[in-house]
């Protein structure tokens, strides 16, 4: 008779992806994320991503508005001079969108996609946060020079006005390069992260402990020759058969 195995036996570790861990009394349970992916997560990359797409839009639209004033007004500035703020938010926005596409559906070309764009960006965003600085600069010494005053009753007010449009509009593209410069390097650090990791993810050790042939044994000879204690407390059929014989032969003597 072959005896069942004894013992503790155990699953082997494999390199799979993740399954759903299912519940008895509700639906399945979300399987663990790798270290990679945690990892990723953590930078929160959803909300980096829209924040350089609204960073890059605004940019894109409000240079090519200063764009269109100045050529009705003879001026010039560094930035819109080298066209800074359109190419620098449409770069700002491919970032963005792909930061939220890496973020959907995590894969690592994406991720080492997005950490290149995203370096590309710091870099861009630190160059323009000087030139913006450089053209604050020149647009308010420009102002000055241009404002009306009662010994100037000749003074440019339309020019005056695009001076002072146009610095308000500078310090907030300066505001959101150093806002994008920090974006950047945070996705970036996070991405660094995430290549470092490993992608590997090990499954939960499942342990099968079976029963031993002993008490199966064990169980069975108690089933078939009961104790003397199960006896008294349950008598058997032939003893019970016994009492009702010598009851009705006493009953046939009476």
């Amino acid at each position: 008779m072959a005896s069942a195995p004894t013992g503790l036996s155990s699953a082997v570790e494999m390199d799979l992806p993740p399954l759903p861990i299912k519940d008895k009394d509700g639906p399945a349970l979300p399987a663990p994320l790798p270290r990679s992916l945690q990892k990723f997560y953590e930078g929160e990359p959803l909300a980096l991503g829209i924040t350089q797409i609204l960073t890059g839009l605004f940019q894109i639209s409000f240079g090519i508005l200063l764009q269109e004033v100045g050529q009705g007004v003879s001026f010039g500035s560094p930035a819109l001079s080298m066209n800074l703020p359109v190419w620098s938010g449409a770069l700002y926005t491919i970032s963005g969108i792909l930061s939220v596409i890496t973020a959907c559906r995590p894969r690592s070309s994406l991720v080492k996609g997005g950490l290149v764009l995203n370096i590309i960006c710091a870099f861009v965003a630190g160059i323009a946060g000087i030139v913006y600085l450089v053209t604050i600069v020149f647009h308010a010494l420009a102002l000055v020079l241009v404002r009306c005053t009662p010994q100037r009753p000749k003074c440019d007010t339309a020019k005056h006005h695009v001076f002072a449009f146009s610095l308000g509009i500078f310090l907030l593209f300066l505001f959101f390069s150093m806002l994008q410069f920090c974006v950047s390097i945070s996705a970036s650090a996070f991405g660094c992260k995430t290549l470092r990791q490993k992608d590997t993810v090990k499954e939960p050790v499942v342990v099968y402990q079976s029963v031993p042939v002993r008490e199966n044994a064990d169980i069975s000879s108690q089933t078939l020759y009961p104790s003397a204690d199960q006896k008294a407390v349950c008598p058997t059929n032939a003893e019970n058969g016994g009492q009702h014989s010598q009851e009705s032969s006493q009953d046939m003597n009476l």
